[in-house]
């Protein structure tokens, strides 16, 4: 999956804010195969676990040190579940009629008895008896076969339309005895039926397993720029203990989303070949009735939720796998997904010490600087593509944290200016509206 399009992260240093915008896809890999460790990185002593499952029905995962001890046994597999219920509204209808949509017409050129032997020496058991034989008014006749007691595997269910419903009304392929030679029919059939009628109301039960996320491992600092691995705990991702941990998904309901098969599709066209007839359906009525992945929890080993995070806005992730991408001092997990229309990563990073993480926003730029290199005095334009309705304050940070500068825009206000003055290095220009951080922009002062 290739998932970035435009993406701005935050990395709080102090009480600064440092923002760096990628633009075009990342490719992180597709993880589809589980690894036999877990990474040297997230293990408690900087030493790699070797890890495997158990034959037994939930496949604990064993995992082992380096004397191929055997150090600690996880239920990861002992899944919780998002529980709710969907309201359904029940209709009926009935077969109005059946048409014959298509006939393809073989004239075979031979009489009933030379077509009654072939069928016969194709088969020894065929037999008189296996024939329905309607005997039309202008003096032909209809001829279909029984085919419950054939030996080389053809069915009535093959030979004749839904013949579970309609029995063997409507054949698939039949012949024409006419004026003392043999036609040959194959036909392809389709079902008007009756309107749906309401039919009562009913209730039902659903449970959505939380299976643990795959966690995809891409450490920059030893060259790893993707993977297709994936493991299932740690012990130092999250905190710094020897106790493991893993993430599971958290849902809620909602008007929007990826639904399920909730209710029977039915196409009141017809049904063709050889489908069921379907003559109830039941539609979800619920307001809110599909899944929305709405954000994740870390679970412990003895699976209680120590920390639970959500999605900001409309951000919807794969449900799957998150990639955990380290680089430098910093470590992040990385969710990929959908927010406004266009596919992005959503990056959190992570602070083992304090065991936080902190959400790193993604969303299209609105605060554009020019220069964003400049010598001393030089006039810097701040300019905002949004109606900046509810004003900004800008302020100018040095790499080391301080304030240097700042200035108050006011509401409707789409530009101004800003002059600095100061050592010869990396600025970072933020935006602030109603005491939210929104945005920051990168700046170099020669």
């Amino acid at each position: 999956m290739k998932k970035i399009i435009a993406l701005l992260f935050v990395v709080y240093a102090g009480n600064a804010l440092a923002q760096v915008k990628t633009a075009g896809e990342l490719n992180l890999g597709y993880p589809d195969r589980s690894s036999s460790t877990i990474p040297r990185e997230f293990c408690y002593g900087n030493i790699p676990l070797l890890t495997m499952y158990d034959d037994s029905e939930n496949r604990n995962l064993l995992v082992y040190d380096e004397n191929i001890d055997l150090i600690k046994t996880i239920n990861i597999h002992a899944e919780k579940t998002f529980d709710y219920q969907l309201q359904y509204k029940d209709q009926t209808r009935e077969v109005k009629e059946v048409i014959e949509t298509y006939v393809d017409r073989n004239d075979l050129r031979i009489s009933f008895n030379e077509w009654f032997q072939k069928q016969c020496n194709y088969d020894p058991m065929f037999t008189e008896a296996m024939l329905h034989i309607e005997v039309l008014a202008s003096g032909d006749s209809i001829i279909s076969v029984d085919y419950s007691n054939n030996r080389y595997g053809t069915s009535n269910e093959q030979m004749y339309f839904n013949y579970a419903y309609f029995g063997n009304k409507y054949p698939m392929t039949y012949w024409m005895a006419s004026n003392g030679s043999m036609v040959q029919f194959r036909s392809i059939y389709s079902v008007e039926y009756t309107d749906w009628v309401d039919a009562g109301t009913h209730t039902e039960n659903h449970s959505e397993t939380l299976r643990r996320l795959f966690l995809c491992n891409i450490n920059l600092n030893y060259g790893v720029g993707r993977t297709n691995y994936y493991f299932e705990a740690s012990q130092t991702l999250f905190n710094d203990d020897e106790e493991f941990e893993y993430l599971i998904p958290k849902y809620e309901l909602s008007t929007e989303g990826s639904s399920g098969d909730y209710y029977t599709i039915i196409d009141d066209g017809g049904t063709y070949g050889n489908e069921d007839i379907v003559l109830t359906q039941s539609v979800v009525t619920s307001e809110k009735s599909n899944l929305a992945l709405v954000g994740f929890h870390v679970v412990s080993e003895s699976g209680n939720v120590i920390k639970s995070l959500d999605f900001e806005g409309d951000f919807s992730a794969n449900p799957y796998y998150v990639f955990v991408i380290t680089m430098g001092d910093n470590t992040y997990l990385a969710f990929e997904g959908i927010q406004n229309d266009k596919r992005c990563t959503v990056f959190y990073k992570i602070d083992r010490t304090s065991t936080s993480i902190e959400k790193v926003k993604s969303a299209p730029a609105q605060m554009s600087l020019s220069p964003i290199i400049a010598a001393q005095g030089t006039p810097i334009m701040v300019s905002f593509s949004d109606e900046n309705a509810k004003g900004s304050a800008v302020n100018v940070y040095s790499s080391n944290g301080i304030r240097t500068a700042t200035t108050d825009v006011p509401s409707g206000q789409r530009q101004t200016q800003l002059n600095l003055h100061g050592a010869p290095g990396i600025y970072y220009v933020t935006r602030t509206q109603q005491g939210h951080q929104r945005e920051t922009q990168k700046i170099i002062l020669k």
